[in-house]
């Protein structure tokens, strides 16, 4: 009895993956999907707020996108925008992108900085950076990766995988990925700045980040995992003054498959 178990626990160990073949295989799957997103249209719905340190809201936006493939990544038509600003205890509408409501509106500029910089790679199919969430193959030369174990997850038999900047390689995120452990997909992860802003910026521009980090989980649509829900938030402090506590939040949805060399007519939808 004693040989039997010690030959199935065998079995098991040798059909296990190595963390580095888990690694091999989700870089790959990155890779590929990067392409196969390529053949989606979707809805894109973005939303920020701004909080001032005490907690009082001083300005929030929804914008709606519609996303389609082109051959060399992927064009973003605004189809909705709606948002609205404080002055003193009011709130007043605006429906214009990079909308300011004085000249000197640092809430205004940064709204439509955050909402291109965070959602807009173009290096990407789907707009969002792959230096946040470093799952590529080149990415993943720059952390030490840890396998914390295997368990359940909504139903599903998944990889938890621990992540931190290799020194010197150019990392910047510490973090944790749960990755389906069938295929090798992640069905999200979780990163927060491992380093914080350097002392040198602090003096010179007053200016600090707290807390920045981002979240991102995974749809399966068809065979391609896409991304579903992105996000962060953090306190953001500039010139001696301003300071705030912003959130970005993203959903996409309604993926309808098409084709590369579609013609896409913004007009229907």
């Amino acid at each position: 009895m004693l040989s039997l178990v010690l030959s199935i626990l065998l079995q098991i160990q040798a059909a296990a993956p190595s963390l580095d073949q888990i690694l091999a295989k989700v870089a790959l799957n990155q890779a590929n999907a990067q392409q196969a997103r390529a053949l989606y249209v979707y809805t894109q719905r973005l939303h920020l707020r701004f909080h001032k340190g005490n907690g009082a809201l001083v300005r929030e936006e929804t914008r709606e996108y519609r996303i389609a493939p082109v051959p060399d990544g992927f064009d973003k038509k605004l189809i909705d925008l709606h948002g609205r600003y404080a002055r003193g205890s009011e709130f007043f509408a605006y429906d214009k992108p990079d909308f300011q409501s004085k000249a000197i509106d640092l809430d205004g500029a940064l709204a439509g900085g955050f909402a291109d910089g965070f959602t807009n790679d173009k290096q990407s199919k789907d707009g969002i950076d792959s230096d946040l969430f470093p799952l590529t193959a080149k990415e993943q030369a720059k952390y030490i990766f840890t396998l914390r174990g295997t368990e359940k997850y909504k139903g599903r038999d998944v990889y938890r995988i621990a992540f931190r900047p290799r020194p010197h390689k150019g990392g910047d995120w510490d973090g944790e990925a749960i990755v389906n452990a069938e295929d090798c997909e992640p069905i999200s992860i979780y990163t927060k700045l491992a380093y914080g802003v350097p002392v040198a910026v602090k003096a010179l521009l007053g200016s600090n980040v707290h807390g920045l980090g981002f979240s991102i989980t995974y749809r399966k649509v068809d065979d391609v995992w896409f991304p579903e829900t992105y996000g962060g938030e953090f306190s953001l402090r500039l010139l001696f003054g301003y300071k705030r506590n912003i959130s970005i939040d993203l959903v996409n949805s309604d993926f309808v498959r098409t084709h590369v060399d579609s013609t896409i007519d913004f007009s229907h939808f």
